[in-house]
């Protein structure tokens, strides 16, 4: 069974907006914050997973992590619970306190409109861990189409390739879900019948907290490349059994 979380407190920094384009000055600063006690696994598209110490109150992690004023023509660090993490049970309700998002800035419409100011786009698609206990020590990365999409997903063939660079291996060729995994996450959906993919994953840190994070800095990055995608999933027999999706009260 996989740890819910382990130590660290996970921050996904996207692979877009103007802060973090140049991660070297956030680097810089979070190695005098964090001296020895912090991680980063940079992204392949910039961006990537920090990790820090998850018994850090909130408000010392956000002034360590950078505060209003901390760097030069920055605005504060602002994070998120990442999109989907929402009417979790208990053990979600404390997934959701050991990882986050970091939101950039959004610059005025009409500064983009003028070509002046690139466009920062908002989360769209859900990510979250659940728990299946039907899996024992598999784990599968859940895909979920949106329920009128009729054409093949965009790009799923790089997910391997994506999921490399932090560690992870996917099978993207082995897309079906085994029987007592589709039994299991049948109150999931409204529509039992959506199609979707499972494909089989391994590697990587073993808690749920650090492969949500990854598998939301994935979703990020998908989802300002191809259109149709709804929701990812990492499914696994996790600590506490978190689930999120099947207390969803729409787009199931």
């Amino acid at each position: 069974m996989m740890l819910l979380h382990g130590t660290e407190y996970y921050c996904v920094v996207p692979p877009y907006g103007l802060e973090f384009r140049d991660m070297d000055s956030w680097l810089s600063l979070w190695s005098e914050s964090f001296p020895g006690t912090h991680r980063f696994w940079s992204g392949f598209a910039g961006g990537g997973v920090l990790a820090i110490p998850l018994e850090m109150s909130r408000d010392e992690r956000f002034d360590r992590l950078g505060g209003e004023g901390v760097l030069p023509r920055r605005r504060s660090f602002r994070r998120n619970p990442i999109y989907g993490t929402v009417l979790g049970n208990e053990a979600g309700e404390y997934l959701n306190q050991s990882v986050s998002c970091a939101i950039p800035d959004s610059p005025p419409a009409f500064a983009v409109r003028l070509g002046l100011a690139e466009f920062v786009p908002e989360m769209t698609v859900a990510v979250t861990a659940e728990h299946a206990g039907s899996l024992g020590d598999d784990r599968r990365l859940l895909i979920v189409p949106k329920a009128d999409r009729r054409r093949p997903l965009k790009l799923m063939e790089r997910l391997p390739e994506w999921f490399a660079t932090f560690g992870v291996s996917l099978d993207a060729n082995a897309a079906q879900a085994p029987e007592p995994l589709q039994a299991e996450i049948q109150d999931w959906f409204g529509d039992r019948t959506r199609p979707m993919f499972a494909l089989p994953m391994s590697g990587g840190e073993p808690n749920a907290a650090w492969q949500l994070a990854v598998a939301c800095y994935v979703g990020l990055y998908w989802e300002t490349q191809a259109k149709g995608l709804d929701s990812i999933h990492f499914v696994a027999s996790i600590d506490g059994g978190p689930n999120f999706r099947k207390n969803w009260t729409s787009n199931r």
